[in-house]
């Protein structure tokens, strides 16, 4: 766990273990030769990524930035993902001595099974939402389209999140840009998925962000590394310029959800 405050916003990262996926599936066009060297893969050509979760408080507000894997992976899903030391988010949060009812908005930046699956759990026979006082954000498109999936994006929206989280009444679809907390501002990128969304942080002219999945690891700071599982490559690739020019040349804090080594960096400052 590591706190930082940019301003007035206090920013908690947990880390709730790491899964694996094929390096390649994360480095796309990069030759392996190159990216083993950064993320040293396994047997099965596997790498680590770490599940960073983020909690914001801002203005009263306590709001969590995805949920990680969760535990309701299936034997096959945990065969192929190898999820390693993941607890779930209550676990998690009592960890750091945050109080589960506390949390009153959980941002989902795109609905991956690694970024939603852990806002519910079994219970029982059931699938039940973990959180019991949060609003669950999430873009109104990224919600169509993981409703509608296709052969390419299937692999991606498979986890049994979505009809428990219908189900709490607590689902919140957004359209564009919004205000979660004081300071605190989803914003569409698309890239990734179609409506992925980045969360930005400012206050007190200090200022920062959540990557999600446009810049997953420290890494994919080079703008050419961009990930096989991105849906609009050419849309990573000008967003990632867009705000990298911003972020290096104004220091702001950035949180990394998927780096293993340093969840959170501070860009401009010998990156």
């Amino acid at each position: 766990m590591q706190s930082f405050n940019i301003g007035d916003i206090k920013i908690t990262v947990i880390t709730d273990g790491r899964f694996w996926i094929d390096g390649g599936a994360i480095f796309g066009i990069v030759p392996k030769v190159i990216w083993e060297s950064l993320i040293p893969p396994d047997e099965k050509n596997r790498i680590p990524l770490a599940l960073n979760l983020a909690v914001i408080e801002a203005g009263g507000r306590r709001v969590l930035v995805d949920a990680g894997v969760g535990t309701k992976l299936t034997e096959k899903q945990s065969r192929i993902y190898k999820p390693q030391d993941v607890k779930g988010v209550e676990a998690r949060l009592a960890e750091a001595d945050i109080d589960l009812k506390s949390i009153d908005t959980v941002i989902f930046t795109h609905l991956h099974f690694d970024h939603m699956g852990g806002a519910t759990a079994p219970d029982g026979g059931e699938v039940e939402a973990v959180l019991p006082n949060a609003r669950f954000v999430v873009q109104e498109k990224e919600w169509r389209d993981a409703q509608n999936c296709d052969e390419v994006t299937r692999g991606g929206y498979f986890d049994r999140s979505f009809a428990a989280l219908e189900k709490s009444g607590r689902l919140e679809l957004i359209d564009g840009d919004y205000e979660a907390a004081p300071g605190v501002v989803c914003r569409v990128t698309g890239g990734h998925t179609r409506a992925h969304q980045v969360v930005l942080l400012e206050s007190k002219g200090e200022r920062g962000i959540h990557f999600a999945d446009l810049i997953p690891t420290t890494a994919h700071l080079k703008p050419a590394f961009v990930m096989a599982l991105d849906l609009f490559p050419q849309e990573v690739l000008a967003e990632k310029k867009r705000f990298l020019e911003q972020a290096q040349r104004e220091h702001w804090l950035c949180i990394f959800n998927h780096d293993c080594d340093n969840p959170v960096l501070k860009l401009g400052e010998g990156e």
